[in-house]
Parts: structure tokens; sequence; C-alpha cells
């Protein structure tokens, strides 16, 4: 129940309005500090800090010579801290009680307040996926992250597919465009990301994706493919209770 007041946090956080704020006040120790410290043990807690400078290797492959030098990232520990702690629940959470969770949302508050918690939910998972709370390079946080994502995203899709989500086609103009299309959004990202991409990554990095999260890959273009289908039109367009078998995707590209 606290992921959806986290969701809310970590929006806040990521907000450049607030971004602005933090960097007008590097001088106050008890907002900024120059080394990153995830979950410190004393307060005040920062909620900014100053990433390492990149390699020498990493200066020469990322500036030509009559470059100047990169700089080194802020970091965003507030934000960083939530979306850790977002990730831990759905990962500790079992996937009955997940499931269970956003049925009760949608059976008392509605389809539409289930579909704004979904969105939001999506939004998260591509600013996570886009690396904009951590480092790339962190790459046991990173597998952690699209491990969880993942089974969100599989969670997501049991109530996708409900009738309250897929209307047949006498109601067709009530289907949800922004909600499926924010859905199939972060699946294709999630796909494509090149933390997934082990074939690309070193030995040991490949051997370590394989450890901690497997082909993930599989398991998401899996959860593209059911989606698609499940929206489809039925091959019989007289069939208004869907009950023939469907084209894939076709009514998702027709309410568009």
């Amino acid at each position: 129940m606290l992921i959806s007041s986290l969701l809310g946090a970590y929006k806040e956080w990521n907000e450049p309005r607030n971004l602005a704020l933090l960097a007008r006040h590097q001088s106050t120790g008890s907002l900024w500090k120059q080394t990153p410290d995830v979950f410190p043990m004393a307060y005040p807690f920062a909620l900014i800090a100053q990433l390492p400078p990149p390699s020498l290797l990493d200066r020469q492959k990322l500036a030509g010579e009559d470059s100047l030098p990169p700089q080194s990232e802020l970091f965003k520990c507030s934000m960083a801290e939530t979306a850790v702690v977002i990730l831990s629940l759905i990962l500790a959470s079992p996937v009955n009680n997940f499931h269970r969770w956003l049925s009760e949302i949608l059976d008392i508050e509605g389809s539409q307040a289930c579909s704004k918690l979904l969105i939001s939910m999506f939004k998260f998972a591509k600013s996570i996926i886009s690396f904009e709370a951590f480092p790339k390079t962190w790459l046991t946080l990173s597998l952690m992250a699209h491990g969880s994502i993942v089974k969100m995203l599989g969670s997501a899709a049991e109530i996708l597919e409900t009738e309250s989500f897929i209307p047949v086609i006498r109601d067709s103009p009530s289907f949800d465009v922004p909600l499926w299309s924010a859905y199939f959004e972060v699946l294709c990202d999630l796909i494509g990301s090149e933390a997934l991409a082990l074939e690309e990554h070193t030995h040991q990095k490949r051997r370590a994706g394989w450890v901690i999260a497997g082909d993930l890959r599989d398991d998401a273009v899996g959860l593209l493919v059911r989606l698609w289908n499940a929206i489809g039109w039925p091959v019989d367009e007289s069939d208004t209770t869907g009950a023939s078998p469907r084209y894939g995707g076709v009514s998702l590209l027709s309410a568009c």
C-alpha cells in the first residue's frame, strides 16, 4: 500500500524545478554532498551529490582531442533511494499479493483510479529504464530494477486483460488508449534496454547478468505478444463478444 505514495514522491523528486532548487543550495551541507551516500546512517540526509568523475579511459572515449573533458554528473540521492524502496517492495511482494492489491483498487475505486495508478507505475518504470535515478554503470542495481519492472508489468498484464480495460467492439470508444500506449512503450523500452543486451557486454558482465537476472528480454517479449494479441479485433467482426480468434493490436491502432 506504500507504493502509491512512493510513486508520488519519486515523481516530485524527478521534477526539474526541484533539481534546480537543490542545485542553488550547494553550499548547504544538509542538502548537498560531494560524494554519493545512499541510505546514510546519520541525519541530516543529503538530497543531492556529485558522482565521481569518469575514468581517464572513459574521458578519452567521451571527449575528442579538442573537446573539454566531460564533467561528472549530479546524483539525486533522494530520488535513487525512493526508487530502490519501490523496486524492493515490488520484488519482495508475492505475485498473488501484488495482483490482489491491483484487483482491489480496480474493484473498490474503479477503472479510472486503477488506470491512473498503472500509468504512474509505467512512467516510473520508463524513468528507471532510462537511468534517471542512478547511473547505468551500477550493474547489480540495474539488473535488479529491470527484474522488478518485469514482475510489475506481469502483474499489470493480469489486470489489463480484464473486461474493464478490453471492451467488446460495441464499446470500443471506451478503450483506454493512453493506458495501453504507456504499457507498450515501457515494454518496448525494456526489451531494447542496453542493460539487457548481454551479448554486447564483456564476458564478466554477461555471466553476472545471467546469474542475477537471467534473460529478462524473453519474459518481456512474452508479455508483449500476449497483450498485443489480447487487444485484437475478433476475426469474425460480427462477433461482438470477442469469443473468436483475434488479430493482434488492431483495436489499439483503430482507436488511435
